[in-house]
């Protein structure tokens, strides 16, 4: 075989190639390393295990409150609603026509308030020149005393801004009947959604939260993978200093933690592993909550 080098190369190309070759790997070994490492934290480890212990608190949580709920009541109550619901559909064709009325009544509100709005801003410059006129004027013949010119015309202006005025509040009271008619007619269910509110509106909470915190192929790995978890990650440090590390301040110790309004309702600190986390509360939370 010819050496390479006779036509016209200085190195021995095969060896140049190997030496590519290695070069490359070694390259992509540390760019696959270095993203590896970014990626890895220790502390991601310890958020997905607070994630599993969140879950299943609120799973105990809601079982507890779903125990809680007096079924009784609640069937009574939602009957109560449909037949509300029944008798404001009943009186759909009245809450169409206030409806309307109320629609019309707030155009011609936002009409008035705006001519309203305008009037009052020329009215004051127009009065402010016409003072500034007359202490003027004043000041050069303090003995004169007799009206100035334009004082008729300042004095009609303050009499339509008034006008103007009584205009905007009486539309006010309209719109505010018409809205009093509406909620005269939807006070019942009104009354019973918040009454079924109030009887079910933890476990909705905590249904709300199981369904959060359930596993996402979007946002549990693809929003959590390597070179992705820069834009929107869910993995992120969530940071609850326990009420056992104080500061020495003046012959006491203050907690370093704040007062218990700043954990969410419902909520307590919880350790795992010598980490802290906030978790909703549950009874019995198999010992990991304070």
């Amino acid at each position: 075989m010819a050496d390479k080098r006779a036509v016209g190369h200085a190195y021995n190309i095969d060896f140049l190639n190997v030496v590519f070759a290695a070069s490359s790997l070694f390259v992509l070994f540390s760019t696959v390393w270095m993203v590896w490492d970014d990626y890895d934290r220790e502390w991601k480890n310890y958020q997905r295990q607070f994630t599993q212990l969140e879950m299943e608190v609120t799973r105990l949580g809601l079982d507890q409150a779903q125990a809680d709920v007096d079924q009784t009541r609640l069937a009574a109550l939602t009957a109560e609603r449909a037949t509300a619901v029944q008798q404001v559909a009943a009186s759909a064709d009245q809450v169409a026509e206030i409806e309307s009325q109320l629609a019309e009544v707030e155009r011609q509100l936002f009409v008035a308030t705006q001519n309203f709005q305008f009037f009052k801003a020329n009215y004051d410059v127009e009065r402010y020149a016409f003072e500034v006129e007359r202490e003027a004027a004043h000041a050069e013949h303090p003995e004169e005393e007799s009206e100035f010119e334009g004082e008729d015309a300042i004095a009609g202006q303050y009499d339509e801004w008034v006008a103007l005025g009584l205009e905007v509040e009486s539309l006010e009271a309209q719109r505010q009947d018409l809205r009093g008619q509406i909620g005269v007619i939807n006070e019942d269910v009104d009354a019973l959604d918040e009454q079924l509110g109030a009887l079910t509106g933890e476990t909705e909470r905590l249904q709300g939260l199981v369904a959060d915190l359930q596993p996402s192929l979007i946002n549990d790995y693809l929003l959590n993978a390597p070179m992705l978890d820069f834009m929107a990650p869910t993995l992120t440090v969530r940071q609850v200093i326990t009420p056992n590390m104080v500061d020495d301040v003046n012959f006491t110790r203050v907690s370093k933690d704040g007062p218990v309004s700043d954990l969410p309702p419902g909520h307590r600190s919880c350790r795992l592993r010598g980490i802290s986390a906030t978790v909703p509360h549950a009874s019995k939370p198999r010992r990991v909550c304070r």
